[in-house]
Order: C-alpha cells, then sequence, then structure tokens
C-alpha cells in the first residue's frame, strides 16, 4: 500500500475501521482470506472435478494458482467500484480507466493471488491434505454458496450500476464450472 507496487497508487479511509500498521483496515486481510477458500474450491472443482486439488508438476500448480487467482479477482471487479464510490473505504491518487479504477489494481490482484496460491499448492504437495471424515457434498457446496451470495450481492446492490451486470459473467462462469462438477461428483 505504502509503495503502490503491486496494486496501484491508493490510500484506506477511516470508513472500514482500525487499521493495522496505520496503512490497512484490518477488516480488509480478513475479507480477503474469507475468500480464498471458496475460490480454492471453484478453481478444484472446475478444474479437477473434486474440491481438493489432485496436485501434479510445478506447471500445473501455476496453472491451477493462475486460476483461481482470476477467480478470486472476479469478485473484486464489482467490490472496488462500490468500495471506493459508496463507502468512500479507499481512494486511488491516480484515476483509472474502469469506474475509476488503475488497471494495475487488478493486475496486483491476480499476482498477488497467484503468489500466495502457489505457496499454498506447493505446501499442500509436502503436507497432503487428510480429511477428518467423508467430504459431504452439502458441505463442499458451502464456500459456493459464499461466492454466489457475493456475486448476488453484487447484481442486487451493485454500484455503479453496470457493474450489476459484471458480476454474473465474472464470477458466474467459474461457478456455473465449479457447480455443474459438483453435481457429477461422487465424493471420496
Amino acid at each position: 500500500v505504502r509503495t503502490g507496487l503491486v496494486f496501484g497508487k491508493y490510500c484506506y479511509t477511516g470508513a472500514l475501521g482500525p487499521k493495522f500498521l496505520g496503512d490497512v483496515p484490518f477488516v480488509i486481510p480478513l475479507a480477503w482470506f474469507m475468500m480464498i477458500y471458496p475460490a480454492y474450491v471453484i478453481a478444484s472443482l472446475a478444474l479437477d472435478g473434486q474440491p481438493i486439488m489432485k496436485g501434479g508438476r510445478f506447471g500445473r500448480l501455476c496453472y491451477f494458482a493462475l486460476v483461481a487467482g482470476m477467480i478470486m479477482t472476479a469478485w473484486d471487479l464489482t467490490l472496488d467500484p462500490y468500495m471506493v464510490d459508496v463507502p468512500k473505504a479507499w481512494v486511488w491518487e491516480d484515476i483509472g480507466p474502469y469506474f475509476g479504477i488503475p488497471f494495475h489494481n487488478y493486475v496486483g490482484w491476480v499476482a498477488t493471488t497467484f503468489l500466495v496460491f502457489l505457496v499454498y499448492l506447493a505446501l499442500e504437495q509436502k503436507l497432503p491434505l487428510r480429511p477428518l471424515g467423508r467430504i459431504e457434498r452439502h458441505v463442499v457446496a458451502l464456500p459456493l454458496v459464499t461466492y454466489a451470495f457475493m456475486s448476488a450481492g453484487d447484481v442486487v446492490i451493485g454500484y455503479p450500476e453496470a457493474t450489476r451486470l459484471i458480476s454474473p459473467f465474472a464470477m458466474g462462469i467459474g461457478l456455473i464450472a465449479a457447480v455443474t462438477r459438483l453435481a457429477a461428483w461422487r465424493g471420496n
């Protein structure tokens, strides 16, 4: 945030409450990590047909991390315009072409999320997940429902109004692929 290198030059206002190290509101990383898991499950279902990634070589991990990063960034396409204009949670120094948001921001979202997923996937390869019990379809569906509610909220209260059309396409494509694969999933 201080350098502007990753997401572009902006600063948070006081609209979201107390800030970590005086720069980033505590709620920002919480919201971001809340959406990481749905992005992981959606990417896993869409790409592998199961809720946990199958693994693979480095190139496969990179591909998965890129897809998951794009699924995560799709949420930001409608979130950012609203957060900038309505609660005025942050202010851009350089006004960009996408509802006032610089393109650099979305490149930063994909890159950051890609790296987070890549590190996690590399760790997951070394320390494989071991479910404590049978993975139930309705439990797997919960992160998809969370992502769908975020998309639906963007459709209902999207601001500017044009962003209401973006959410079903940006967030819906991956979600539909995941729901379709979940319907065909046979469990573990």
